[in-house]
């Protein structure tokens, strides 16, 4: 039911191009996964819209499981979806807005991005700016009282420089900010009595709601110059004597 709605999604928007794959995975450890994936893209008047959708269905029951917490193994659909949008008011700028989703048994995610980029300095310079926003909820497989949230917060600002015909310098500064349940839902720690073997009781793993993350690139890239060289002539040399 996952797998088909997503690629019906797709679907809808392939007006003018759509592929498919379907890939499959397996293994001697008795684990398959089957990926099938599709894509498609339009052109809505001054905008490009593509869009992507798959789902990965995934069996497994190694030694591992079996010997695990999961004797009889187990079975999981995974699936995801994303949209995005290309609209080009002027030569050299550009508006991105995107969307995506992610579903899982226990988890799901929907990203919501802007980003936008022009040139200027007559071609010069390249300034980009992006922004995207995730909602994630958390839950726990056969717990259907437990439900915990996350926010992500994402900002990107880079630039190119042309410093000549053969060297170009990137400079880019990412900011993340991650708030709400960032722990392992199904990690616990067990508390025991003093002489005791057996735990009594356990409590969820706790760690903090904010984190906040920076990064930054600076990079140079360039090749080496075209050398030129005097082509040879095609006359023929006279013979001496001719």
């Amino acid at each position: 039911m996952l797998v088909a709605g997503l690629l019906c999604s797709v679907a809808a928007l392939a007006a003018e191009g759509a592929s498919a794959t379907v890939s499959v995975y397996t293994d001697d450890n008795r684990v398959t996964v089957v990926s099938p994936t599709a894509r498609g893209g339009a052109k809505l008047g001054p905008v490009d819209v593509s869009a992507t959708g798959g789902a990965d269905v995934i069996s497994a029951a190694s030694v591992d499981i079996q010997t695990a917490a999961s004797p009889r193994g187990f079975t999981e659909a995974r699936g995801h979806l994303s949209a995005e949008a290309r609209w080009a008011p002027v030569s050299g700028a550009a508006v991105t807005p995107g969307y995506g989703m992610s579903m899982e048994p226990d988890f799901m995610t929907h990203l919501f991005s802007l980003g936008a980029q022009a040139d200027v300095l007559d071609r010069a310079v390249t300034v980009a700016l992006g922004y995207s926003f995730g909602w994630s909820r958390v839950t726990r497989v056969r717990d259907s009282d437990f439900a915990a949230f996350r926010r992500t917060h994402q900002l990107e600002v880079s630039g190119s420089y042309v410093l000549s015909p053969v060297a170009v310098l990137d400079a880019s500064y990412g900011l993340t900010v991650v708030n709400g349940f960032q722990a392992n839902a199904y990690r616990f720690v067990r508390l025991y009595a003093p002489g005791e073997a057996l735990h009594g009781t356990a409590v969820a793993e706790r760690t903090p709601e904010w984190r906040v993350r920076h990064s930054g690139t600076l990079r140079l890239r360039g090749r080496p110059a075209p050398t030129c060289s005097r082509p040879r002539s095609t006359r023929s040399t006279p013979t001496p004597g001719a």
